[in-house]
Formats: C-alpha cells, sequence, structure tokens
C-alpha cells in the first residue's frame, strides 16, 4: 500500500483583509466619537432647543440672532457671547442683568447648561475652541 501524498495549492488568506476593514471601521468610529464630544450636541441639543425656545427666543430670536429693540444681544456667531466663560453665562441666565430677566427659581443648573450646549451649536469652530479654552477656568455647574 503506498501512501500518496497530495499538495493543497496554497490559500490566500483573508487575514490582511479582515485586519484592514477593522481598522477602517475603528478610524470611521473614532472620527465620529471625537466629533460629537467636541460638540457634545446630540441629547443635549434636543433638550437645549426646546428650553430655549420656551424661556429665551421671545428676545434673542429662533436662532440667537438679537433683537436691538429689546436690547437682547446676538447668542450666535455674530454676537460676543462666546467671548463669555460657560460659567458667567450660566449665571447671567441663572441670576439675569439690567435687563434680563432672573431664571433661578424656572430653571436648575443643568437646564441652564443644555441651553449653553444649544447656543454653542451656532458658534464657529473657531469660536467654540476659544471659548472651551477660557471655560476651564470657570466651567458650567452641574
Amino acid at each position: 500500500m503506498s501512501i500518496r501524498i497530495v499538495k493543497r495549492p496554497p490559500q490566500s488568506s483573508n487575514t490582511p483583509l479582515i485586519i484592514a476593514i477593522l481598522f477602517v471601521g475603528l478610524g470611521v468610529g473614532a472620527i465620529f466619537w471625537i466629533g460629537g464630544s467636541l460638540r457634545n450636541v446630540e441629547p443635549v441639543a434636543s433638550d437645549g432647543e426646546q428650553l430655549y425656545n420656551q424661556y429665551c427666543s421671545a428676545c434673542h430670536g429662533n436662532h440667537g440672532e438679537g433683537n436691538t429693540s429689546l436690547q437682547a444681544p446676538a447668542l450666535d456667531s455674530t454676537g460676543n457671547i462666546w467671548e463669555l466663560t460657560d460659567g458667567e453665562i450660566q449665571r447671567a441666565i441663572l441670576t439675569g442683568g439690567e435687563i434680563m430677566p432672573n431664571h433661578e427659581q424656572i430653571l436648575t443648573t443643568t437646564q441652564a447648561a443644555d441651553i449653553i450646549r444649544y447656543i454653542q451649536t451656532w458658534w464657529t469652530d473657531e469660536q467654540l475652541a476659544e471659548q472651551q479654552v477660557s471655560s476651564q477656568q470657570d466651567p458650567l455647574q452641574p
């Protein structure tokens, strides 16, 4: 009885392809995760938008454009609110000012933070980046 050895042709491995697909998937996932974390818009923006529309838009406009007749400044990228820290904006919302009413009895600090995060969606990336650096010393209160 003779033993016959049959050589199989070399099979190509799918390992490099699988690794490449894995890295591409991780890269795309990282881009979405980093992009979302920079603006932190998704879950908070809807709450912030609703609160903004309820408490702020009558004076500051539907898109933060401001209202000069009410002396309500623009909150979008055309205004200069982005020059304030998160803490300063939050305190202004809650305690009011010369003309702006106080919202301490109406809004929690978390709701004020949600409004601020919504307003930040109107700022340019450069404005947001600069504002977030200055806000490290005076952040939002939970």
